[in-house]
């Protein structure tokens, strides 16, 4: 099967998720982001284990990415730890902001810098470390994380 490769702003174009402002196109409200939901880490589906400590382990259950025709992107994860007998569940948020690059989308944090490999001692897994995505013809948005070495896959 041959996947298709789109250009980053005819991908986003085609999903809502840039263009004109609502201002420019005279309608009262602004388009809806576009939504993708997370379907893989490291090539595995969800749930994956992304932490793993003594006896506790860290399952990532969900998540979604939103990309909004402002150029701002949130990440939105749902967790669940299980420590013994105890299972506790956990929503995080991360956001910041993206610019296309060609084919490629290039995530950065809230202050317009590249998101950096997190240097904590231990195994975990940082998945609000987004680094640079592509959006293939069937609309599935894979990105690579600041480790250089996870991808996230994302569905429409």
């Amino acid at each position: 099967m041959r996947t298709r490769t789109l250009t980053i702003a005819t991908a986003l174009a085609l999903t809502g998720a840039v263009g004109t402002s609502a201002a420019a196109q005279g309608t009262g409200t602004a388009p809806a982001p576009t939504k993708y939901t997370l379907a893989q880490v490291g090539g595995k589906p969800l749930p994956v284990l992304v932490d793993d400590e003594w006896r506790c382990k860290e399952n990532v259950t969900a998540g979604t990415l939103t990309l909004n025709r402002e150029g701002r992107w949130l990440l939105e994860t749902v967790t669940s730890e299980v420590c013994g007998d105890r299972i506790e569940e956990d929503r995080d948020s991360d956001d910041g902001t993206y610019r296309t690059e060609g084919g490629t989308i290039r995530f950065l944090d809230d202050d317009g810098d590249d998101n950096d490999r997190d240097w904590d001692i231990g195994n975990d897994l940082d998945l609000d470390e987004l680094r640079t995505g592509t959006i293939a013809g069937d609309g599935t948005l894979t990105v690579r994380l600041a480790d250089d070495k996870t991808t996230l896959v994302f569905r429409r």
